[in-house]
């Protein structure tokens, strides 16, 4: 056998891309192995090292010990094998060269791009087409902890924590909401837009506009008014009314009742504002009706009405602009038994 001239070749690929595969098919039809031969698939791809494969590769130490081995005549040509080791192994990336998370970044999930949307949709998969929202994540927490079975937590990100799991075997999920119109604004959108959720029921504390609804009455929002400019982005030529679902509305109702809880069905305030200057303008939105006042529904009732989805806020009185009395934080995030029990029969 003779040979005029030696080639390095070079291939160079991502993983499980077929490399071996065509290396090995080259040293076939190139006559490295003997027609009768037994060649394991994959030949080149059995050397194991601290539990990682690696890729060996022909190659010899020399081209003069290569021209020498090619002008000896012989049936059989044996060609050293060297096994370079890297450096550096996976299991160094991971926890030597890079201890702590430096940064995280998150991109839009676009549903064309189906080729690169398989572990997203995975992940969408473990939220639930139910998603209780309190505003308060560790009122999430402990809903998940004292209601739920079989709980998985599937978000942290801002501390902003969200739990999957059953109740009475039916999936339900559960995410904090934040403060504010802006903050629902955000999650629920993002929910019912890119996690196909059906519906969000609110679960959420309110100050008591009304002598009729005590520390922990239930108010079961039939519509929210609002004095933010939310309904603004809609470019619509008047103002908008944003309301419940009727049908969460009217089981909730019944639930209610068929437990005996204190409950009321009304229009409530969605306030921008916390602190206000004029400390009587809320007896103006009395005067028009409103139960009570919170801070997310009508941004929630808003973002199901354009996005054709379900939504209920059921609220228990915290507090009261008309006596004065409240409830401490402890009973806000631990005690609103009654509230949960109304939320979880809705699934």
């Amino acid at each position: 056998m003779t040979q005029d001239k030696i080639r390095n070749i070079a291939i160079i690929a991502h993983v499980d891309h077929g490399k071996t595969t065509l290396v090995d098919q080259m040293l076939k039809q190139g006559g490295v192995y003997r027609e009768n031969q037994a060649v394991a698939d994959r030949g080149m791809n059995q050397v194991y090292l601290d539990g990682e494969r690696m890729c060996s590769v022909y190659d010899t130490n020399s081209m003069e010990e290569a021209e020498a081995m090619l002008e000896q005549e012989q049936e059989e040509y044996v060609i050293p094998l060297k096994v370079t080791v890297p450096e550096v192994t996976t299991k160094m990336i991971g926890t030597e060269a890079f201890p702590d998370l430096i940064s995280e970044f998150s991109t839009k999930y676009s549903q064309s791009q189906k080729d690169r949307t398989t572990n997203l949709k995975l992940a969408a998969e473990k939220i639930n087409g139910t998603v209780l929202m309190p505003g308060d994540p560790l009122r999430a927490k402990f809903i998940a902890e004292h209601f739920l079975e079989n709980v998985k937590q599937v978000n942290g990100v801002r501390n902003m924590l969200a739990y999957t799991g059953t109740y009475k075997g039916k999936p339900v999920s559960v995410m904090g909401g934040g403060m504010g119109m802006p903050s629902i604004g955000i999650y629920s959108y993002e929910l019912f837009d890119q996690y196909d959720v059906d519906q969000i029921i609110r679960i959420g504390s309110a100050g008591s506009y009304s002598p009729d609804c005590k520390l922990f009455d239930l108010v079961i929002a039939q519509g929210a008014c609002t004095n933010s400019n939310w309904a603004h982005q809609y470019d619509l030529p008047g103002t908008f009314s944003a309301i419940a679902d009727y049908g969460l509305l009217s089981k909730a109702v019944e639930i209610s009742k068929e437990k005996n809880i204190n409950f009321h069905v009304g229009n409530i305030l969605s306030s921008d504002t916390f602190y206000e200057p004029t400390k009587d303008t809320w007896k103006k939105w009395a005067k028009m009706g409103c139960l009570a006042v919170e801070m997310e529904s009508y941004a929630l009732y808003s973002n199901a009405a354009i996005l054709g989805k379900k939504a209920l806020c059921i609220l228990t009185i915290s507090d009261s602009f008309i006596t004065h009395e409240e409830t401490t934080a402890e009973q806000r995030q631990n005690s609103f038994t009654n509230m949960m029990e109304v939320a979880l029969g809705l699934i």
